[in-house]
Parts: C-alpha cells; structure tokens; sequence
C-alpha cells in the first residue's frame, strides 16, 4: 500500500531570539517633599523601570541633620515603609514618612533596586536628597527614656546618655528642656549634656527629667573591667570549634598540616576554586551556633578585641592575576576578613573588610577598609604587601570593634604584624546594623574570591576574641 506525502507548510525565516540582558534599574531623580505635620513627611517622585521593564521597588530612607546613606535608617512607619513596591513606571508616587522628631530638619533619599534586599537585589545609583522640617509640637511630654539602660565605666572614664522624649501618640519630640542628676556625684557625675563621668569605684543612678516624667541608668564604676576571652582556638584537634565553616561557589575548609600554630597539630586550609564569585571562611557568629551563650553584639559600648594568624598560600597572587591591574584582571579581588552583621550583602552593614583588588585600589597590596565601603571608599595599606604578598609567612592582625549607642556611631581600628595600619574616627556607617537584628559575624580565611583565575587558599593558624588589648593592640581612647 502506497501512502501520499504532504508537503510541510513552507514558514518564513525566523530571526533568532536573542537573550535579553537586565539593565540596572532606572534613577529617581526627582524625590521631593509634598507636606509635612509634627511627625510626619509626605514625599514625592517618579516611578522608575526596574531594569527589566517592570516598576522598581525602593529603599528609603530618612536621618535627622545632613543625610549620609550609609548611616540613614530604611522608613519603617508609613506608606514609605522598606520595600516599597512600585506600581506603574513614569507614574507620579507620593508616600508618608512616620513617627519623627518634632521641630527637626530631616533629610530624605533613596535608591530603587529588584529582587530582594540583603539577598539579591540589583540597585540604582542614589536619588537626589530631599529636606524637610517638621512642625514644632507643643503636646506636652508623656514619656521619657534614657539609653543605655545601664553601662559599666572605669574610673575615668565617660559615657554619653541620650534622653528620647515622646508625647502622648508616641511622636518623638524636642526642644524641651532636660534635667540630668547623679544619685552620687561622689561615684560619677552627670553634665547638663547629659555626659556622665566616672569619679570612684561604686554604683550611681543617672535620672533624666522633663516636664514631670523621668527615667533613670545605672552606672558601675570599676577600677578594671573583668577580662573576657570570647573564643580562643588553635585547631589543635584538627575541627574549627567552636567556630564554623561559611561557604559558597564551591569554597571548602579542612583541616591541615601544611602551616601550623606552635604547639598546634593543625591549621584549617580553606579554598575556593577559579570561579566569578566564592568563598570558604571561619565563621563566628556571636549569638547563635557555638556562640549562641554569647551576646549579639559585644561591641557595644565596650572595644572587641579580635586577632587571627593566617598564611597566604602560595599562588595567592596568580588566583587575581597577579598584583598589578590589567585588562585580565580588571574585576578580580579576594578578602580575607569581613565583619558584618548577618550574612548580608556587600556594603549593607557591618565593621571592617581586609581585601586585594589589583586594579580597584592600584599598587596598595593588601588594605583594611570600611565594610561600607560606598560611603568611606579609602583604602588602608597594609605594609610591605606590595609587589609581594609574601605567600607563605605569618599574618598576624589584630581588630578593635567599638560602637558607641547614645552617639550612633562606631570606630575600627587595625595592627598588621605589630604596626597600626588604621584607627579611626566615630563614623555613623561603622558597625552600623541598618535594621539587621541578626549577631555579629567575623569571617576569616578565604572569605572571598571575585573573578579568581586560579584557586585562592588562606591557611588560618589561630584566633581569639576578648574584651582586652591583645598582641599590639591599645583600648580606645
């Protein structure tokens, strides 16, 4: 039996899809004020594209006085609450800012992104900053509280207390004249500032009083603070215990015999192979795991100290291509040590990083710098770490942690093998959680490798963290 053929239709040429690549998401550069009460501000701007042609979503945020993003707080009360979603791109969008301080200049700014803060989010450059000034309330003071609760001084020593007062809505306000008393000026005393100062060994109470309301902190004064070792581990049993092991993009850590710590059997060697992005670090997360009877943040209020011995492998150099910026090596860089709070994405939180980057700090070496590193952006050398990584020797570093609360702000400083490198000013972005209620991280090893060539590996021989000076480390002043 014969069976006929039908012709298949003849279909005009396709040309073939192309993918399309996501751009970044659009800028908003028109974010302005449109009203303004006692505790609240209402803005304005224009929705943008997202970068893949849907309404991008936003980050906002506000601080009272000149705006830095780095320090500014994400809205978390009203219609400008973080994320806020977007809803038609090129559309006018107005959204309310909630609960601020009364009689205050406020500045206001944000960026747009998608996908998922701390996770994956793509964002914007930074919109222009707005400015605004809420009405000065003549509501009478509800409520009054003092922070921190409670500190422990030496003898000597000062600390700032911060009396936030509030009306009957819970509206922030100020202007309002606030009393400061010590129960014993013979213990500590108290400034009109509210500054207290340690005089002798003892206890006092520091009350703060306004229009009727009051609240009080305690004050111990010591003449030295009980040492604390928070950890302290050479790998003498082969295991990182109590710390863990934070890896990604193929990054392992394992024990080691390579390099060791004197009176050590082991060292733990951690690598990440040549890949775009990895790592492979010594994790302490104080708060939770093996640190999970320690407090979230030791370093309020008081210096954490940190140190860690570490050896570059050899091949350090060749996994970045090498030192000296080409166009080979143009995005390459490795870390190894990065402090932040939760793991969080890049300059969102957190303390200090170490870090190579051949061609975006040229001819440095090895540098300590920022975490937010958007806002500080300067580079601390550490010395005779370049044109060699001198792969194979001892690292010894030392941290110094210090976030002060009542000022909102934090310091870092950094020895290399017995030199300072770095100790810096009180900046808001320093230690800084932006919101994250997660503990402190420090990793260390190969935290990071961006754009590696060949595989990076970083041997960590010992590591400790007290509230004393270790090594060549000084207290803060």
């Amino acid at each position: 039996m014969l069976f006929g053929c039908l012709a298949e239709p003849v279909s005009p040429e396709r040309t073939p899809e192309v993918p399309v690549t996501p751009s970044a998401p659009g800028t908003v550069q028109d974010l302005a004020t449109a009203g303004v009460t006692d505790s609240s501000v209402t803005l304005s701007f224009t929705e943008v594209n997202d970068g893949t042609g849907r309404p991008a979503k936003y980050d906002v945020r506000y601080t009272a006085g000149t705006l830095s993003w780095g320090g500014a707080r994400s809205v978390s009360a009203g219609t400008c609450a973080t994320p806020l979603i977007g809803t038609a791109i090129g559309s006018k969008r107005t959204c309310s800012v909630l609960g601020l301080a009364s009689g205050t200049a406020h500045g206001f700014e944000l960026v747009a992104f998608r996908g998922t803060l701390n996770l994956n989010a793509v964002f914007s450059d930074l919109s222009n900053v707005a400015t605004a000034t809420t009405v000065g309330s003549t509501a009478p003071v509800a409520s009054i509280s003092v922070a921190p609760a409670s500190t422990t001084l030496l003898v000597g020593g000062s600390r700032q207390f911060q009396a936030t007062l509030e009306d009957a809505r819970g509206n922030l306000l100020t202007g309002r004249t606030v009393t400061w008393v010590s129960s014993d000026p013979l213990v500590a005393t108290v400034a009109a500032t509210g500054r207290a100062t340690a005089v002798a060994v003892g206890t006092a109470t520091i009350t703060a009083t306004s229009e009727g309301r009051s609240d009080s902190a305690h004050v111990s004064v010591v003449a030295s603070l009980p040492p604390v070792t928070y950890y302290r581990t050479n790998f003498t049993d082969g295991t990182p215990a109590p710390l863990d092991v934070y890896a990604y993009g193929g990054g392992s850590c394992a024990p080691s015999t390579d390099y060791r710590d004197p009176g050590s059997a082991y060292s733990i060697q951690c690598t990440i192979p040549a890949v775009s992005a990895g790592a492979a670090a010594l994790q302490a997360w104080f708060g939770k795991g093996s640190l999970a009877d320690l407090p979230n943040d030791p370093s309020l209020d008081q210096d954490v100290f940190q140190e860690v011995r570490f050896v570059l492998a050899p091949g350090a150099a060749s996994a970045i291509g090498g030192l000296v910026c080409t166009p080979l090596n143009v995005g390459a860089q490795f870390k190894v040590h990065k402090s932040v709070y939760g793991q969080a994405g890049s300059a969102w939180n957190g303390w200090v990083m170490s870090a190579i980057g051949p061609c975006t700090e040229k001819n440095v070496g090895l540098f300590s710098e920022a975490e937010m590193w958007t806002k500080d952006g300067l580079a601390h050398p550490w010395p005779g770490t370049f044109p060699s990584l001198n792969e194979g020797s001892v690292y010894d570093v030392i941290y110094r942690y210090h976030r002060y609360t009542a000022e909102e702000c934090g310091t870092i400083a950094v020895w290399v093998n017995g030199r300072q490198v770095w100790d810096s000013a009180c900046q808001s972005y320093i230690g800084t959680t932006n919101g994250s209620a997660q503990g402190l991280l420090f990793w260390d090893g190969a935290v990071y490798l961006q754009g590696g060539v060949a595989p990076y590996m970083v041997y960590t021989l010992f590591t400790q963290a007290t509230n004393f000076p270790i090594g060549a480390a000084t207290a803060s002043p």
